[in-house]
Parts: C-alpha cells; structure tokens; sequence
C-alpha cells in the first residue's frame, strides 16, 4: 500500500479514536458522572395474590399499586406486607430503575 494512503487511513482512524472519546467524556459530563449508578427509584409493584404476578419479575395481571417510588419505601411496603422477603417474591415486588426515561418498563417480563 503507499504511503500516502496509509497516512490517509491513519488520519481517519486518529479522527474516529478522538471522536469516540469525546462521545464518552460527554457523555460522563452530561450524566454527572452516574451513568452506572442507580437513582435509588424502584418501579414497585403490590398485589392481592402472588399469582397475579405473571411474568418472572414484575409482569401482572392486576396490580393494588404499580408506580414508582424511592426504593426504601417499597422495602417497608414489602416488611409491612409480606415481611420483607425481597424485590423477586411475594406480593409486593420492585426493580431498581436505572438513569434514563424507562423506569416504567423496568422489571416488567
């Protein structure tokens, strides 16, 4: 290959590495820096009887109570009712969201 064309390919390359690192760093700035750390909101879910849970985590049937709430409350929610047996059992169930518009997706299969 000559050498003008391995400069040429080298320049794009150099252009493509920066960009993508400016992305990230945008990305960080943008985001606060916490783009992997939860908000500590939960999309919490409470029913009348576990069976009307019928996905593997949060999909239902009917629910009591389908918002989203700060997660500790939907842990004294789960205390209150069904004794604090976790996010994946009972009657009150939840799934920690993460930053971004869907929390109201989250945990719903």
């Amino acid at each position: 290959m000559p050498k003008v064309i391995k400069k040429i390919l080298l320049g794009i390359l150099k252009v493509v590495a920066a960009t993508t690192i400016l992305c990230f760093i945008g990305v960080f700035i943008l985001t606060g820096g916490h783009f992997c750390r939860k908000p500590g909101t939960s999309n919490c879910i409470v029913v009348e009887d576990e069976g009307q849970f019928t996905g593997q985590r949060l999909k239902h049937s009917q629910a009591i109570m389908y918002t989203r709430l700060p997660t500790d409350e939907c842990r004294a929610k789960d205390l209150k009712i069904d004794t604090g047996d976790g996010a994946r059992k009972g009657k009150v169930r939840w799934a920690e969201c993460t930053y971004g518009p869907d929390c109201d997706e989250e945990g719903m299969f």
